[in-house]
């Protein structure tokens, strides 16, 4: 009878309600605080929050399946190398949402990684290199200069500053990721400098965006007859192959370029096949 009454007095309660959905918005703005607080650049800070605004429109990251991640993936419509980007940038995100608790676990962990073809290395080759010296003006000439002998991005060739120039002489460059790397200057480039005209303070090329050593070397490419597999980066390339065939030292060439990897620094050497046959050939012969 006790047990009865007790059974009857007791009073069963709903369940709590789930807390409600968190607004994109607001995941997005808290996202970029946590890459604030871990000091990543501006620029790559940029591109990630682009790659998780975009997702966010369609994919909700609190139950999102690794299936409907593929769907969106798929849905870009661009190539291995740079849905391997997108996978990074989303595994990033979704690491900080169970962090924050939002899930117990993120999706990206159980899907594959797109296979990656291995890049090959596009130094330019002499003769498209000759022509467009012979077409270019002196502002050009000094961005071939730069990318050539300095290894300079297209954007940070642009952006060079008289201040940038250090005992040595050498150059600071700024590049990717916020990392500072000293390069050593060549006379050439001293002289193509001094050609453009050298400025109390400031840049050496202030009316030029980033993309205008690219645009314009890539025209002149164009112009000479050069494959659009050649660009601007191809002096770049040209650059870290010439670098490790006189040292072979890949990671003085890494430093040089300003790599945070030596995977990636290995993309910007070429084979050298007469130094592979030499090798070769010192073989100790074993047999007869």
């Amino acid at each position: 009878m006790g047990r009865a009454a007790l059974s009857t007095g007791t009073r069963r309660f709903p369940p709590p309600p789930p807390p409600p959905p968190v607004p994109s918005c607001l995941m997005l703005d808290a996202f970029e605080a946590s890459l604030i607080a871990r000091g990543v650049a501006v620029r790559t800070r940029g591109v990630y929050l682009q790659t998780v605004r975009a997702h966010l429109e369609t994919v909700d990251p609190i139950d999102a399946k690794p299936s409907d991640i593929e769907a969106w993936l798929a849905g870009l419509g661009v190539g291995a190398n740079t849905l391997g980007q997108y996978l990074i940038r989303l595994r990033q995100f979704y690491k900080w949402v169970v962090r924050e608790e939002y899930r117990p676990d993120n999706p990206i962990d159980r899907l594959d990684p797109p296979k990656v073809a291995p890049k090959k290395p596009r130094p330019l080759p002499d003769q498209y290199l000759h022509a467009i010296w012979e077409l270019a003006d002196l502002e050009e000439r000094a961005w071939i200069s730069l990318g050539l002998y300095c290894g300079l991005r297209a954007s940070e060739a642009v952006s060079v500053c008289v201040e940038d120039i250090v005992d040595g002489p050498s150059l600071r460059i700024v590049g990717k990721g916020d990392r500072t790397r000293i390069v050593p200057v060549r006379p050439e480039v001293m002289d193509s400098l001094h050609a453009v005209g050298w400025p109390r303070a400031g840049r050496f090329f202030p009316k030029a965006g980033p993309k205008t050593a690219s645009v314009r070397i890539g025209k002149l490419l164009r112009q000479v007859g050069c494959p659009p597999l050649y660009s601007f980066h191809s002096l770049r390339h040209r650059y870290g192959t010439e670098l490790y065939k006189a040292s072979r030292d890949i990671r003085l060439v890494q430093e040089l370029l300003g790599h945070s990897s030596l995977q990636t620094t290995q993309a910007y050497v070429s084979f050298d096949d007469e130094q592979a046959r030499w090798v070769v050939g010192r073989l100790p012969a074993l047999v007869a």
